[in-house]
């Protein structure tokens, strides 16, 4: 797995990077060169690598001084935006069969990181989590999803539905006011994934420009490019994550979930050359770093979290993949983790 991060990504809300260094002083034009990136022609149907867009956020915090930037462009971005995916989505007839379309074409627009709606209590969380390491630009990234679902959720159903809380996989920042203003519903920090929690009730809303007419015509336009182009392995890593948050890390249980026998699943991945031990273990691996080095969960916690049998277990695991135990390997981590934003720097007017 590429720790560089240099899987493809459509750009998106970084297309709306350039216009906010611009309310914050800063010449976008500049900027971008120095990443070898035309913020003034960027679109949100450009591509560029994962990694390359996560240190241009990155950056831009630290230049702006804005720890919550990351809201800011995810508040920013319209679901009209994310182009044939919005269309069919707003065709559908509830908000569970819209957002499970998100989630099945969302592999389009990425490949380095999955969305999921999947079951946590007796409420339904919409998911997002990198399968490629991000950090130290992770909180930035996942507050600019989480901003982007809120508007998505409100605007498929005509403000009917929010969240009933958003969790966040890193610390708490030091205002919470942004937070409060814009995702408007309880935020949790510290907690194993990052998503917006739904009622289960919430997601047979209906929708009010449900079409099945122009639902049909989209699904067949859209059908060349479906979930079965990606091999086997790509498959595997846009649901293993979902799968070891629910506690069932188990070859049985992804392929039930993507409707294969596990046999045929076996023979598909080593015909390409993997395991699924291989690749559950590289998904588990990140996740893990991810935990421990951006919130303060205790190292039973993560272990549980990762579906691990015992703390023993998850402990022999880390350091054979680390070559360091897991407490050891977070006290490294957080010494030569870069110095978050300051907080004292201009705002611009949205985030006064």
């Amino acid at each position: 797995m590429n720790e560089l991060g240099d899987r493809n990504q459509r750009v998106g809300p970084i297309a709306g990077l350039g216009a906010l260094l611009r309310e914050f002083g800063i010449q976008p034009r500049a900027f971008g060169e120095e990443f070898g990136v035309d913020l003034d022609r960027l679109t949100p149907d450009a591509r560029e690598p994962f990694g390359l867009m996560l240190r241009m956020l990155r950056e831009a915090a630290a230049r702006t001084g804005c720890p919550h930037l990351g809201l800011l462009l995810g508040s920013r971005y319209r679901p009209t935006e994310h182009g044939p995916i919005h269309r069919l989505m707003a065709t559908a007839p509830t908000l569970r069969d819209a957002l499970l379309d998100f989630v099945h074409w969302q592999f389009g627009y990425s490949t380095a990181a999955t969305v999921y709606l999947d079951r946590i209590g007796d409420d339904f969380a919409f998911g997002y989590g990198a399968y490629e390491r991000t950090a130290p630009a992770t909180p930035l990234l996942y507050e600019m999803c989480a901003a982007i679902g809120v508007t998505m959720i409100h605007e498929l159903t005509g403000g009917a539905v929010s969240p009933v809380e958003i969790h966040f996989a890193h610390r708490p920042a030091a205002d919470l006011a942004p937070y409060q203003r814009i995702l408007r519903a309880p935020v949790r920090f510290n907690q194993n994934q990052t998503c917006l929690v739904l009622r289960a009730a919430a997601l047979e809303a209906p929708l009010p420009g449900f079409d099945p007419v122009a639902r049909a015509r989209l699904i067949q336009a859209m059908a060349a490019h479906g979930f079965a182009s990606l091999s086997a392995a790509a498959r595997l890593r846009r649901i293993v994550r979902p799968q070891i948050l629910r506690d069932d890390p188990s070859m049985a249980g992804a392929a039930r979930v993507l409707r294969v026998h596990p046999r045929t699943l076996r023979r598909q991945l080593a015909a390409e050359g993997v395991s699924f031990e291989q690749v559950r273990d590289e998904v588990r691996f990140m996740l893990a770093r991810e935990l421990l080095q951006l919130t303060d969960l205790p190292i039973g916690d993560i272990s549980n979290a990762l579906a691990f049998a015992t703390h023993a277990a998850f402990v022999r695991a880390f350091r054979r993949w680390s070559g360091a135990p897991p407490t050891v390997w977070r006290a490294a981590a957080r010494l030569t983790a870069s110095p978050p934003p300051s907080a004292n720097a201009a705002r611009p007017p949205e985030a006064a």
